[in-house]
This record gives structure tokens, sequence and C-alpha cells, in this order.
């Protein structure tokens, strides 16, 4: 038996999906790997009191079709009132650790205080966590964001990855 090999497939990317509505993800074939995990991101994007999000797993024993399927896991999250902060670079370019805004409520640094970059290309959304925030100057992140965003693209700050 030769060694394992890691692969990586991003195999759902994000989506708008509105309060209250239900939104079935890609379906994937695992039956031919000794192991995989499932990573999943999410962010709240409206500007309203939120209680959480309904994440359902399910796996099936089939490999094709659409039936057999049980319940892996469940979980609620993220919760809250997320505040949206527009970027004012003109434009924040990929690779950038820091984004000027006009306001910097809800912005605080802790160990898992992720932004959401919303972009208006909603493929080129991602991810960062939160480092620092300079008040109502700017905000800092760990790594450079992947692509380039333009300016009045919205951050917001409630996600979990």
């Amino acid at each position: 038996m030769g060694a394992p090999t890691k692969t990586v497939a991003a195999v759902d990317e994000w989506a708008n999906v509105a309060q209250n509505a239900v939104r079935e993800g890609a379906v994937v074939d695992v039956s031919g790997l000794d192991g995989a995990i499932l990573h999943i991101d999410i962010a709240l994007v409206a500007a309203v009191a939120h209680t959480g999000t309904a994440i359902i797993v399910q796996m099936s024993s089939n490999t094709s079709g659409d039936k057999d399927w049980t319940e892996l896991t469940r979980f609620i999250g993220p919760t809250g009132t997320p505040n949206t902060e527009n970027i004012t670079n003109n434009p924040l370019t990929a690779t950038s650790t820091t984004a000027t805004v006009a306001n910097t409520t809800g912005y605080v640094a802790d160990e898992t205080r992720f932004i959401y970059i919303k972009d208006g290309t909603i493929a080129n959304s991602e991810l960062v966590l939160l480092l620092s925030a300079v008040t109502d100057t700017s905000v800092t992140w760990l790594d450079g964001t992947t692509n380039e965003h333009a300016q009045t693209t919205p951050m917001w700050n409630i996600a979990k990855t």
C-alpha cells in the first residue's frame, strides 16, 4: 500500500442564501476515499438580528441517485446582528492585509473574528482573520486577500469557518 495522497477540492463555492430559506449544496461522492474532511464557511450579510442558520450535513450509502440520505451532523450558527462597512481602498488589491474604512464599530480583534468580504462577484468573496483595527481608519487581517476588491465592497463582521 502506497503513502496516502492529500487532495483538496472546492466543491461548493460561496452562494447567497436568503434568511429563512433552504439551499441544497453540492453532492460529492467520497466512496473511493479512505477519509474526507468537510470544511464549511458561513457569513451573515444582513444587518438584522439573526438567531442562527441550521447547517445539516447528510450522507448516503448510495453512490448515485437521490435516496437513502441520513443525517451526519447538524449545527446552528452564526448568530447576532452583523455590522457592515465598505472598503474605501480604490481598489483593495490582491494580497492586501489592510483595508481603509470610515467606521470600525463592531470590528474587534479576538481569536476568532473572521471578516467576510462580499465581492460583487460572489465567487471572489473571501474570509480574512481580523488582527487589529485603528478606530474609524482601517482594519488589518492575518493573510493577504486572494482577490482584488473594488472600492465600496462591503465587509461583514460575523462569519465562521
